[in-house]
């Protein structure tokens, strides 16, 4: 580990926003960063006391079995946890176990990226993808035949119940209403206005 007693590398591996530790071959844990101890919720000292081949939650979520293949291959391995780690901390991390030699000796490191982020991320797409369907339902809903009172003009809603056309559309469609006068209701009620009006385009 002479490597790693470099205080600008240690400071790298240490700050790393990923968490990473560093085991030998036997499964013994060698280096663990800060990032990872606060992932699994431990201490670095209990990180450093484990033996992979001892963890539980490794053999319950496939990391054991993927750290033997990436040992006997020499090659990275990568896949999607969720667990519970040792220490009773939940996780949901993309881990990727990468064999390195360091100084002649072999080691395995392993990484931890968090998906909290990526799942809020993908929660948001959902919820955005579920309110564009409502909104496209209530859009054809919109389109569909509305019972109204040939004298009052009410509308029927499905209750069965009628309603002034200003107070169902806000209550039914996606609109808001403003109400404003027509010049033909202008010109019956209120006549003075009307024909000032007049006046004023002349």
């Amino acid at each position: 580990m002479e490597k790693l007693n470099s205080s600008f590398y240690l400071q790298i591996f240490d700050h790393s926003p990923v968490g990473m530790a560093l085991y030998d071959f036997s499964g013994q844990c060698v280096a663990a960063n800060r990032s990872i101890c606060e992932m699994i919720g431990a201490g670095r000292d209990q990180v450093l006391a484990e033996n992979y081949h001892r963890i539980s939650s490794w053999k319950s979520c496939g990391l054991l079995d993927m750290a033997e293949k990436a040992v006997r291959s020499g090659k990275p391995a990568t896949q999607r946890v969720s667990a519970i780690s040792s220490f009773g901390k939940a996780l949901s991390v993309k881990a990727s176990l990468l064999p390195l030699k360091i100084n002649d000796c072999d080691y395995l490191l392993l990484t931890f990226e968090d998906l909290a982020e990526i799942k809020k991320v993908e929660d948001e797409r959902e919820e955005a993808t579920r309110n564009l369907g409502k909104a496209l339902a209530e859009i054809k809903a919109s389109r569909s035949i509305l019972p109204l009172c040939s004298f009052c003009k009410k509308i029927r809603d499905a209750q069965g119940y009628w309603e002034q056309v200003d107070v169902y559309i806000p209550k039914h469609l996606p609109a808001d209403i403003t109400h404003s006068i027509c010049p033909d209701c202008l010109k019956t009620n209120y006549p003075e206005f009307w024909n000032a009006r007049n006046r004023e385009k002349l």
